[in-house]
């Protein structure tokens, strides 16, 4: 009698989060809002620069979360068409703006599961906060604008990435090298 050996896969997947603080925004005017400040011209060249940077380390992004005012759009639009990403795998999260660490960790635990790469762009100093709390050995002081953070964890859902151990791959900025 002839036996068949099935070869199960292991269950769990690797998840990806890349975190950006939005690009250097103008000043505040006193005629736009915070909401409403855009990048300058020197944050319109990091974000290019950094974007056609991180498709060397991260070849694609499942989804974007963004934070709907108006400098993160624009950051996280330099992202996605870096990444050849389409429009539908961009979302603009009320929440993200100006979100503390715990408000950046709740909205990730909503992403669905079959999300394997994931990046979130918002403000400090939440973002900051946030990176700080996910690995025990690794510390920034102060996340610059466009900054780039990437970890992984080896988990099949985003409920569990916060508390499943992770690795770090890389942190980036414009002026590092």
């Amino acid at each position: 009698m002839l036996g068949f050996f099935y070869f199960t896969p292991n269950s769990s997947k690797m998840k990806t989060l890349i975190i950006i603080r939005h690009a250097k925004s103008n000043d505040a005017k006193m005629n736009a809002t915070d909401f409403e400040r855009s990048l300058s011209d020197r944050g319109k060249s990091d974000a290019l620069v950094a974007s056609e940077n991180l498709l060397f380390k991260i070849p694609s992004i499942d989804l974007i979360l963004s934070s709907p005012a108006l400098r993160t759009k624009q950051t996280a639009e330099y992202f996605r068409k870096a990444l050849n990403c389409s429009t539908e795998k961009i979302k603009y999260l009320a929440g993200l703006y100006l979100a503390e660490s715990e408000k950046i960790e709740a909205l990730i635990t909503l992403v669905e599961k079959d999300i394997d790469s994931l990046m979130v762009v918002c403000h400090n100093p939440g973002v900051t906060d946030f990176i700080n709390s996910l690995i025990p050995n690794v510390r920034i002081d102060n996340m610059p604008t466009c900054g780039i953070f990437c970890a992984t964890a080896e988990t099949d859902n985003w409920v569990e990435f916060k508390t499943t151990e992770k690795t770090f791959l890389f942190f980036d900025y414009p002026g590092k090298n």
